[in-house]
C-alpha cells in the first residue's frame, strides 16, 4: 500500500495555506499539525482547542487576524487527517460549497456530516466506473475531498470519485 497520493495532497494544502509567507495561519511546523490533530482525536470541541491553542507562547492575542490564523489552522489539520475540505482557505476557489464545522466535536461533525450508514446495496459486477460512461454517458472525476465521494458534477454528465483508497485502507486498519 502507498501513500503517494496522499502526501501529495498533504503538500498541495499546505502549500496552499502557507502562501502569502504563511500570514493566514498559525502553524509552522509539521509538529504543529501533529498537534491539532491530536486535540482533534482526543474529541476536543473545536472552542476547546482555539483555547489551548491561545495558551501558546507564539500567539498574540492582541491582533484580530490571529482568531482568523487559528480557525485557518485547525481547518488545514481537519483536511490533512481525514481529506475532507474544511473551511476556506484564503485567496482560493473550489467552485463547491465549504463545509464548515463551528461547533462540538469533529467526531460529531463527520457523523453529521456522512449520517448512519445505511443498508448497502449489491450491485451486479458490471457496475464500474468504466461501465459508467457506456450505460449512461456518466464520466467520472478524481477528488481529493471525501465529502465530494458520489456527487453528481457539470449538469450530471460526472460523478466525483474520492481515489485515495490507501488513506481509507489506513483509515480501516486503525
Amino acid at each position: 500500500m502507498t501513500l503517494k497520493s496522499y502526501f501529495e495532497y498533504y503538500t498541495s494544502q499546505s502549500d496552499i495555506a502557507l502562501h502569502d509567507c504563511g500570514r493566514h495561519v498559525s502553524v509552522r511546523t509539521h509538529q504543529d499539525i501533529i498537534e491539532i490533530s491530536d486535540y482533534l482525536r482526543q474529541g476536543l470541541t473545536r472552542d476547546a482547542i482555539e483555547q489551548r491553542l491561545h495558551l501558546r507562547p507564539q500567539v498574540s492575542k492582541a491582533i484580530a487576524s490571529q482568531e482568523r490564523a487559528l480557525d485557518a489552522s485547525i481547518n488545514l489539520s481537519v483536511r490533512l487527517l481525514l481529506m475532507l475540505e474544511i473551511g476556506c482557505i484564503q485567496n482560493t476557489f473550489s467552485g463547491y460549497k465549504a463545509l464548515t464545522w463551528e461547533c462540538g466535536s469533529l467526531q460529531e461533525f463527520v457523523s453529521n456530516l456522512f449520517g448512519h450508514p445505511q443498508k448497502s446495496v449489491k450491485l451486479e459486477k458490471i457496475f464500474i466506473a468504466r461501465n459508467l460512461w457506456r450505460i449512461a454517458c456518466i464520466d467520472r472525476a478524481w477528488m481529493n475531498n471525501l465529502a465530494d465521494h458520489l456527487r453528481m458534477l457539470e449538469h450530471d454528465t460526472k460523478v466525483a470519485i474520492f481515489h485515495h483508497a490507501s488513506f481509507l485502507q489506513t483509515l480501516g486498519n486503525r
